[in-house]
């Protein structure tokens, strides 16, 4: 499996060695970017259903979604902008959970970025396969 990076989706060495080392851990994990986002995108789409309440989603798992209002930009350069929705992920199992925005859903798909080591946002591909138990 591979990511298949557009090698023009990112302006920095430091930015390309992140996504190719997240790529490697996809790889590792038996994973791709596309499998992680629609498993995303379907916990999105529980979430949305319960209008800001949890939805429980079985096996173990609750998802819920707020709504900051307002509009991110991707800084990918892609011309394209966000609502600032973010879906809560909870493993109800193990009691870990994951606040997934849907910049950080178009980011992961489109550009094979789960975010810089050093935020408190990223969302690295071994978290995020552990809380939605991928594959």
């Amino acid at each position: 499996m591979t990511c298949n990076l557009n090698k023009g989706s990112f302006s920095d060495a430091s930015r390309a060695r992140r996504i190719s080392d997240d790529c490697a851990m996809l790889d590792r994990l038996g994973l791709t970017r596309e499998i992680v986002a629609r498993r995303l995108r379907m916990f999105r789409a529980a979430a949305e259903t319960g209008i800001g309440r949890p939805v429980g989603i079985p096996p173990h798992f609750e998802a819920v979604m707020d709504d900051a209002r307002g509009r991110l930009p991707c800084p990918f350069g892609d011309a394209r902008a966000f609502a600032k929705l973010n879906t809560t992920i909870r493993n109800l199992a193990t009691g870990e959970s994951a606040v997934v925005s849907d910049l950080a859903l178009h980011m992961i798909e489109e550009h094979g970025w789960f975010g810089d080591p050093a935020s408190p946002f990223r969302l690295g591909p071994e978290l995020l396969a552990r809380i939605m138990e991928l594959p």
